[in-house]
């Protein structure tokens, strides 16, 4: 749609065909076989932004709109920022262009609040009505699914008394605004720390700061320029090439539609690096563009320069090419025995993780693991005993329970590990989460005292029977008891 407004059409269609198969922050989620949530709310982020660009001319294009965003954030939360910035991007094309814009705004309101309470119905069971979960569809999201939809339609069937000027408009939009806002906080407090509203402080240092995709993106430049370059090169080259995009066509407001998704996936990959998966996706449009023109520059008059400018667009939209180039540059940086240090560990960690690895552990009577959290979901995958940690927010209990015991002295960890159900303790030294609990002991421990430093190194405490396992660079022993 972008490239048919340069009469484009075509070669836009063929450049993001090309650039969205080289875009692995997102291309990964669509894996053949892949049931992941991210793959579902991309393409109803697409399709919403898509209908926002039509809605002009196809007001109902505008319900497409609402219905695709409150089942995107019905899908996961995180879908959230999307969806505000649906709202925010439909009121403010009614705020400067009212009479094109208020019959599409009231059909977004309609969509929204259609899709958020058939949504609510379909998975929120009835016992779980009254109850205010914050990273999944409840009743919080239905609140913000009805009183944004809410809003959308007030404002778009507002009588063009009230709505006559842009101050009369800016006026109704923020009286009505902020009444929903405080509505909201007022109802749901307990969300208004976000979908992880629910962790501890010692939760939030101990386990998110372990995992990748919750670190910022300017926190990766420092130490790991080859994850920070795959995660936002692309994004950064639509931002540019958007820019571009506007120039040429500040005027009309579909390229400002996509770049309003753009930006908050942006916001959210700076703070997150999790939002590469829609920021990248979101790039893929003004990508193509960019690439489309820069070939038909170089066609209207071949020239080196022009060739050279058409290659580097076409390398800087495609993620891959970012991904190449900062493994290269990770590489000049970072001392050789280092970089040899890191890939061995990396390679080790991974076979970590390996189907394989746990295939010895069901030879074993089924019992209940306490793991290194970032084994939790293969255990429970692969293997038929269950596990007190894992990679999921909700389970403070026990994965601070498993935490706390591994960065213990090993008398403390006996305490704790004996308040537990824990039939088995199993770790993997090769995971970075050994060394991470050896530097974050409790108070008073040395980092070779922790129970996690000691299992490494094979010297387990009398009260750990060690478990023999073939082929496995998993380490499992017997809780006595």
């Amino acid at each position: 749609e972008l490239g048919e407004r340069d009469n484009m059409r075509r070669e836009t269609e063929i450049a993001g065909v090309i650039v969205a198969a080289l875009a692995f922050p997102a291309i990964e989620k669509f894996a053949p076989g892949s049931f992941d949530h991210h793959n579902i709310e991309l393409i109803l982020t697409l399709l919403a932004a898509l209908c926002l660009m039509r809605m002009h001319e196809k007001p109902r294009a505008g319900a497409i709109a609402g219905l695709a965003l409150g089942a995107a954030t019905a899908t996961a939360a995180e879908s959230a920022p999307m969806l505000a910035a649906g709202l925010l991007i439909a009121g403010l094309l009614w705020l400067v262009r009212p009479k094109d814009y208020a019959p599409g705004l009231a059909w977004f309101g309609s969509g929204l609040a259609f899709s958020s309470l058939i949504s609510f119905f379909v998975l929120v069971s009835p016992a779980d009505w009254g109850r205010p979960v914050c990273d999944a569809m409840s009743t919080p999201f239905l609140g913000l699914g009805l009183i944004g939809g809410g809003i959308a339609v007030a404002l778009g069937l507002a009588p063009e008394s009230l709505t006559s000027t842009f101050a009369r408009r800016v006026g109704a939009s923020a009286v009505l605004s902020g009444i929903g806002g405080v509505s909201l906080a007022l109802l749901f407090p307990e969300c208004r720390g976000g979908g992880y509203a629910a962790l501890n402080a010692d939760m939030e240092t101990l386990w998110m700061s372990q995992i990748s995709e919750t670190r910022s993106l300017f926190s990766l430049v420092g130490d790991n320029i080859a994850l920070a370059c795959a995660t936002g090169g692309a994004a950064l080259a639509g931002l540019v090439a958007a820019g571009l995009y506007l120039w040429r066509r500040w005027k009309k407001p579909e390229g400002w539609i996509v770049f309003g998704f753009l930006l908050a996936a942006w916001a959210i990959l700076a703070w997150q690096i999790r939002g590469a998966t829609f920021a990248t996706t979101l790039a893929i449009p003004f990508g193509a563009w960019a690439i489309a023109r820069a070939r038909r520059n170089y066609q209207i008059k071949t020239s080196a320069l022009r060739l050279v400018v058409f290659a580097g667009v076409a390398a800087s939209s495609a993620a891959a090419a970012w991904a190449s180039a900062g493994q290269v540059l990770q590489n000049q940086i970072m001392p050789r025995k280092t970089m040899v240090s890191f890939k061995t560990r990396s390679e080790d960690a991974k076979d970590c993780t390996s189907p394989a690895a746990f295939a010895p552990l069901n030879s074993l009577p089924a019992g209940v693991v306490l793991n290194q959290f970032s084994l939790g979901a293969d255990v429970l995958l692969w293997t038929k005993h269950s596990v007190l940690a894992g990679p999921y927010h909700r389970d403070v209990t026990g994965t601070m329970t498993a935490i706390n015991a591994l960065r213990s002295s090993s008398q403390q960890a006996r305490e704790i590990i004996a308040g537990s159900v824990a039939d088995y303790v199993l770790v993997c030294p090769a995971l970075s989460e050994t060394m991470f609990y050896a530097h974050h002991a409790t108070a008073g421990v040395v980092p070779e005292a922790t129970l996690s430093m000691k299992l490494a190194e094979d010297e387990p405490p009398d009260w750990l029977k060690a478990v023999p396992l073939k082929d496995t660079p998993l380490k499992l022993y017997r809780v006595k008891r």
